[in-house]
């Protein structure tokens, strides 16, 4: 009798350990699988090693549930419908997974909300993310052309001290040693952009809604603004003043009719939003909240702007403009989830969240006006 006592105790004694070395090795391969997908960025393969966990651990539902609901991540960042039959098994067969099932649940109302996950890193621009076929990266301290079928890059400038990609991806600009150069991102075309005659020094690039002209802002005792078509031609001023100190990023109308930038004015550098007429005319001044900035237009011209405590939440808003003032109010897009601007394009909101495991991840709204 003893002796069948010790044996089953030491049947159950192999058993638990048996059990406990089996959950230490889906441990270990769940942690390998998200590495892969996380720090190494390599989705598909991280497909395939939470597949992999599933058929062997699927009896263990801590596990299981946590590798199903990292497919559905790795399948979400690349975009795949998939992703929500991966989330929708986690409501309803893993339920007593209370976390993961909560965290499923908000994955499906934003899938729903027409939000997702870019799978695809900025290359070292910031509108990289909606740009088809990569051409150009910024890396190292450098500025390299690169060749999408192979993957390939070559150097363009070293230490360039600013750059702008256009929103088609066919063309660069960079400044370096006080000039400022325009390049066909597939390598076919450089020149050399004619700065203006007060020998103000080039500060900020940015390209056009239609990525047909190139915006160059001029520092130094003041400053102004030009328009450089990309094709060929000289440029254009826009606006000269020196009262201005800095301006930021300006965002344009889809007509070509406006840009709408925040700048600094005055020696106490008060921070005001204006609107400029681009066929010609003075800015005019843009009456917002301090926590709204502008970060687009839509397809009919009206101005988007995001807003951290207009409603208590981050969320986007519209703003008709008038030809020297807005016109109504401001009125709500969309809520969304960082309180740092993003930029607004063609139907679509790209900004960025704060993760604790990759830092920047790029999302998008899409769906919008």
């Amino acid at each position: 009798m003893n002796k069948l006592i010790l044996n089953l105790a030491l049947s159950c004694l192999l058993a638990n350990s048996a059990s406990a070395q089996r959950t230490r090795d889906a441990e270990r391969e769940l942690e390998a699988a998200v590495n892969k997908e996380v720090v190494q960025g390599d989705l598909n393969t991280a497909i395939g090693l939470y597949r992999n966990i599933l058929a062997r651990y699927g009896s263990d539902r801590e596990i299981a549930a946590k590798a199903l609901f990292q497919l559905g991540q790795c399948r979400e960042k690349l975009g795949l419908t998939e992703a929500r039959k991966d989330y929708e098994r986690i409501v309803n067969e893993y339920s007593d997974q209370k976390n993961l099932s909560s965290q499923a649940r908000s994955r499906l109302s934003s899938l729903s909300s027409g939000v997702r996950q870019l799978s695809r890193r900025g290359c070292g621009f910031n509108n990289n993310f909606k740009v088809e076929v990569i051409r150009a990266c910024f890396h190292d301290g450098s500025l390299y052309l690169r060749n999408p079928a192979s993957g390939a890059e070559t150097l363009l400038v070293q230490n360039p001290n600013g750059r702008a990609l256009s929103n088609d991806g066919k063309w660069v600009a960079y400044r370096s040693q006080g000039q400022v150069w325009l390049v066909a991102t597939d390598g076919s075309s450089r020149r050399q952009i004619e700065g203006p005659s007060s020998k103000r020094r080039p500060s900020l690039l940015e390209f056009s809604y239609d990525s047909a002209a190139l915006f160059v802002f001029y520092e130094e005792n003041g400053g102004e603004m030009w328009f450089y078509p990309i094709q060929a031609g000289g440029g254009r001023k826009l606006h000269d003043s020196s009262e201005i100190r800095d301006i930021n990023y300006p965002v344009f109308s889809p007509d070509g009719q406006l840009a709408v930038y925040p700048a600094e004015i005055g020696p106490a550098k008060t921070k005001k939003i204006f609107v400029l007429p681009l066929a010609g005319g003075e800015p005019w001044e843009l009456k917002l909240q301090p926590d709204e900035t502008p970060v687009g237009f839509t397809s009919d011209g009206k101005l988007v702007l995001h807003s951290r405590e207009r409603s208590g939440s981050p969320t986007l808003w519209t703003l008709a403009l008038g030809p020297q003032q807005a016109e109504g109010n401001p009125e709500l897009m969309v809520r969304v989830l960082s309180t740092y601007p993003g930029e607004y394009w063609n139907g679509k909101y790209y900004y960025h969240l704060k993760s604790p495991d990759a830092g920047w991840e790029p999302w998008v709204v899409e769906g919008l006006k």
